[in-house]
C-alpha cells in the first residue's frame, strides 16, 4: 500500500503552516511511512525532523493492547468491542467504546478502524488501527488546529 500520497498532501499544509509533526504508520514491526513536516518551533525556526523528540511509543500502544500486554484478557475484549451506537449512515456505522470510537460496517460486524483523537491547545495526536491493512498510525502535532 503505497502512501506516496500522503506525503504529497502534508507537504503544502506544512508550508501553510496548518500543520507541523511527524506522521508515523507501522504495520507490525515494520515502517511503512514516516514523515516529518512543519516547525518543531517556529519562534526559534527549528524545522521538525525525522530525529525530533515525539512519543512516538503512541504507535506502540494499540498492538501492545490488542495483544493482551497491557489490560486483562476480560478489559482486552471489552476495549477492543463497539458498546453503543452512536450513528448510522448508507455505508457505515460509528459506535462509542470505551476510550476509542469505532467505524464498522452498516450492521456493526465488520470493524473498518478504531481510533482514538484528541488534544490540548497547542498539541494534538490521533491514534487509529486499520485491522484489513493490519495498519497502527500515529499523527502527533504541535499545532492547536489539530493533526
Amino acid at each position: 500500500m503505497p502512501f506516496t500520497g500522503l506525503d504529497a498532501w502534508l507537504r503544502p499544509r506544512a508550508a501553510d503552516e496548518l500543520f507541523s509533526g511527524v506522521v508515523l504508520i507501522r504495520r507490525g514491526d515494520t515502517t511503512v511511512f514516516s514523515g516529518a513536516y512543519g516547525w518543531a518551533s517556529r519562534r526559534w525556526a527549528v524545522p521538525v525532523s525525522p530525529d525530533t523528540r515525539f512519543d512516538t511509543d503512541l504507535v506502540r500502544f494499540g498492538p501492545a493492547v490488542r495483544a493482551g500486554r497491557l489490560l486483562s484478557a476480560e478489559l482486552t475484549e471489552q476495549f477492543l468491542t463497539p458498546q453503543v451506537l452512536h450513528h448510522q449512515r448508507e455505508d457505515r456505522a460509528v459506535w462509542c467504546g470505551f476510550g476509542l470510537e469505532f467505524v464498522t460496517d452498516r450492521n456493526g460486524r465488520r470493524v473498518r478502524n478504531h481510533h482514538k483523537d484528541g488534544g490540548s491547545p497547542g498539541v494534538s495526536g490521533i491514534l487509529r488501527y486499520c485491522p484489513a491493512g493490519q495498519l497502527d498510525v500515529a499523527v502527533l502535532s504541535n499545532s492547536g488546529r489539530g493533526a
